[in-house]
């Protein structure tokens, strides 16, 4: 294995299960202090507008070259506004069931940036 898709697999990897420090923050902060869901417009806005996030992490995919370092970082980090937000929405809310709805959306965004070897090559070949 070349050490560029090594080194990107590192981030990688760090970045998704960096996710976990989300559900542990919740699991410790609300416990079993659960509130009935009460959703508004507002709070389903927010949520349904992380939903581009996959989008673009798809188009800019296949539409240029983003296994650079700098860039793949940026996306990387990107990616994980849907997490930040279900958390800062289920910290409000005292209900588990806004990061649930954007665990999946983190989940398809780390699935497209997957560094595979013949992505991560393209560019050279």
């Amino acid at each position: 294995m070349n050490e560029k898709l090594f080194n990107l697999r590192r981030l990688y990897f760090s970045f998704l299960y960096a996710s976990f420090i989300y559900i542990g923050m919740l699991l410790l902060v609300l416990g079993k202090n659960v509130k009935p869901v009460k959703t508004d417009l507002f709070e389903e806005s927010i949520i349904a507008l992380t939903g581009i996030i996959p989008a673009l992490a798809l188009f800019l995919r296949k539409t240029g070259y983003i296994f650079e370092e700098k860039k793949y970082v940026f996306l990387l980090l990107t990616g994980h506004i849907p997490l930040i937000t279900g958390t800062v929405l289920s910290f409000l809310h005292s209900n588990y069931i806004y990061f649930f709805i954007s665990y999946p959306i983190f989940l398809l965004v780390a699935f497209i940036l997957l560094p595979t070897k013949r992505s991560v090559e393209k560019k050279d070949g």
